[in-house]
């Protein structure tokens, strides 16, 4: 589907939720998703204990343009979730109604609770309900591409370097396995200059990119893919993984990445898990099994209503 065709869909969409919004608060309300593009936007916010789901509308960005984040607001949430029915006219997700300011006041005591959560229940789909992967094509390098990825990371990049400034000694290492633009591990590199970063990644295009834009003298390269990387995965101190997404690879194919991509990290390290695009793997999960420790499940930015995925795991240390 064009972007222009989104846009529209989602223009439809959003003025179906703020009058669904407007409702009388405490009301039983519910909200139907056809099968198809859309599905994925529905999000599950769980905090103490108290499930709540919404629905991910466009948000404008830089030069106006308007997209779907991965950043999402109070306005953006439904309700407090009691059931989920699935039926010939797509999924439904009941809900009780909630005023804005009992929403304000749970984005803003979200970030400062463990346990509490954001996910995506549902993968992209096409328009014949089958999970949807873009074709590498997609990520062959542009300046526009870049731009877009760029402009839209720029949350995840000053929560990183906030999160891991006092956390790791001189010298750490640091790998993204599937660095793209290599913006964001440029980005730490310059951040925290005591680390050495690497960045890796299958398109060639990609990495010639990187080398050519970014040159510090703490950062390095390489053409890899990311499944090629137990052997760097286990020298690392952080690990970022911020492709296994929706749209990135199916739901399957990240939980097997997942999985052996964790299982090298030495002891002590950390991964911390995120994207453009709904994490797939169930990281709660997967962490468990890995016996990882889970840190936190999602972020926030300062001073901003906000919040979006961000899975920081630790490994035992010895």
């Amino acid at each position: 589907m064009t972007h222009a065709l989104t846009v529209h869909r989602e223009q439809h969409v959003q003025q179906q939720i703020h009058t669904l919004c407007s409702m009388t608060v405490h009301q039983h309300a519910s909200w139907t998703e056809p099968l198809g593009p859309g599905l994925n936007n529905v999000f599950m916010l769980n905090i103490e204990d108290s499930l709540w789901v919404g629905r991910k509308t466009l948000t404008t960005a830089f030069g106006g343009r308007q997209h779907l984040s991965s950043l999402i607001r109070p306005s953006m949430l439904l309700g407090r979730f009691t059931r989920i029915v699935y039926g010939s006219h797509g999924v439904t997700v009941q809900f009780i109604t909630a005023g804005e300011a009992e929403k304000t006041q749970l984005f803003q005591r979200a970030p400062n609770l463990t346990g509490s959560e954001l996910y995506f229940p549902f993968p992209v789909l096409d328009s014949h309900a089958q999970e949807y992967v873009m074709h590498e094509e997609h990520w062959r390098f542009s300046e526009k591409l870049a731009q877009t990825l760029n402009e839209d990371e720029r949350h995840f990049r000053d929560h990183c370097t906030a999160l891991l400034q006092s956390r790791l000694k001189p010298g750490a290492r640091l790998l993204d396995p599937a660095c793209s633009t290599g913006a964001f591990i440029a980005s730490m590199a310059s951040a925290l200059p005591h680390t050495r970063c690497i960045g890796a990644d299958c398109s060639l295009s990609m990495v010639e990119q990187a080398r050519t834009h970014h040159r510090l003298p703490n950062l390095q390269f390489h053409h890899r893919a990311a499944q090629e990387a137990p052997q760097p995965t286990a020298e690392c101190d952080v690990l970022f993984l911020r492709f296994l997404n929706a749209e990135v690879m199916s739901r399957d194919h990240a939980q097997h990445l997942l999985m052996m991509l964790l299982k090298h990290l030495k002891h002590g390290a950390m991964a911390i898990v995120f994207g453009h695009t709904p994490v797939l793997p169930n990281i709660r999960y997967w962490a468990h099994a890995a016996g990882l420790k889970l840190i936190s499940s999602l972020a926030a930015r300062p001073d901003h209503l906000e919040l979006f995925e961000c899975y920081v795991l630790q490994s035992p240390v010895d």
